[in-house]
């Protein structure tokens, strides 16, 4: 494999940890791992609208900003997932659930576990 064919599959798998960051549960809670993907994403949209991926270069070069332009956009969506989700969070109970569970019972008049 050449040099190119790595910095393409780099680059996959940059696409891939995007993918996968709003997928672990309590992401919004983790500060360090959001801000290493967003780091990344702009290290990669940078370096690939800057220097562009080996192999595609005279007609091809579009590709260079399409896949520039795709880390951008997901840097956004990121911030913009990232932002609604803890302010859902913010203004959640994290113990709703089990004031539900004793408010029922109560009302059941069962005794509490």
């Amino acid at each position: 494999m050449t040099l190119g064919d790595w910095i393409f599959f780099g680059i996959v798998a940059t696409l891939a940890v995007n993918h996968l960051l709003v997928r672990i549960p309590g992401w919004e809670h983790r500060t360090l791992l959001f801000l290493v993907v967003q780091a990344l994403n702009i290290g990669c949209a940078s370096w690939v609208l800057a220097m562009g991926m080996p192999g595609f270069d005279g007609q091809l070069a579009v590709v260079n900003w399409v896949v520039g332009l795709l880390f951008i956009v997901r840097a956004v969506q990121n911030n913009s997932r990232w932002n609604k989700a803890r302010k859902a969070a913010k203004g959640a109970d994290p113990m709703a659930a089990r004031k539900a569970e004793i408010r029922a019972a109560l009302e059941r008049g069962e005794p509490d576990d």
